[in-house]
């Protein structure tokens, strides 16, 4: 499972108005949810699925690397991820490298569309 950011910036839910859904997850061990997130380039799909909603997100740009301690990649605005203004962002951190948490990875993305889960055949195609 993945966590959301509560610390120094509250992650804002994707149903929120504008701001960051910061989450963090492990890479390895702890059921290793962003064990593949080096793999994610700009212009790919991430798929966020509530109760109600998919939230389709487009990766933006990443951070391969960072300090542990850099807390301005979570924040509203996430510093080094490109967005200049609020809006609706993803950012996704692991540590890295692998197997160690000696650094940070992170990977931003920007919300591209909503579809509400009780439209079956509304689905988004990257969950197909």
């Amino acid at each position: 499972m993945a966590g959301a950011y509560t610390e120094p910036y509250r992650a804002a839910m994707p149903w929120g108005g504008n701001g960051n859904f910061a989450l963090a997850a492990h890479r390895d061990g702890h059921g290793a949810k962003f064990h593949d997130l080096p793999e994610l380039r700009p212009g790919d799909p991430v798929v966020v699925e509530t109760r109600d909603d998919w939230y389709v997100y487009t990766v933006t740009r990443t951070l391969e690397q960072t300090s542990k301690y850099d807390v301005g990649v979570t924040a509203p605005v996430p510093a080094g991820s490109g967005f200049t203004r609020p809006g609706h962002y993803l950012t996704l951190t692991t540590c890295t490298p692998a197997y160690t948490s000696r650094y940070r990875m992170a990977v931003w993305a920007a919300l591209s569309r909503t579809v509400p889960v009780d439209r079956a055949r509304d689905l988004p195609p990257e969950l197909r």
